[in-house]
């Protein structure tokens, strides 16, 4: 690898706006203090709570659709 192209690297403490848990990582930013939107304690993605809506009978009437246009 090439000496002295590569950013340098701090340890960093990032923090949620939403529930203000703090975690330490490692980022090139110089900042001490990053603040992130949300965490994957409170974001409803990886909580679950999020609500995925799932049509019945979509899949039903795209291929209802396909053997319509096959004939």
């Amino acid at each position: 690898m090439k000496e002295k192209i590569h950013s340098p690297i701090h340890q960093t403490k990032f923090v949620c706006n939403s529930c203000s848990q703090e975690f330490q990582t490692f980022s090139v930013s110089s900042e001490n203090i990053i603040r992130v939107g949300s965490c994957k304690n409170c974001n409803s993605f990886y909580t679950g709570a999020a609500a995925s809506e799932v049509k019945v009978g979509e899949v039903e009437k795209f291929r209802l659709r396909q053997r319509v246009r096959k004939l």
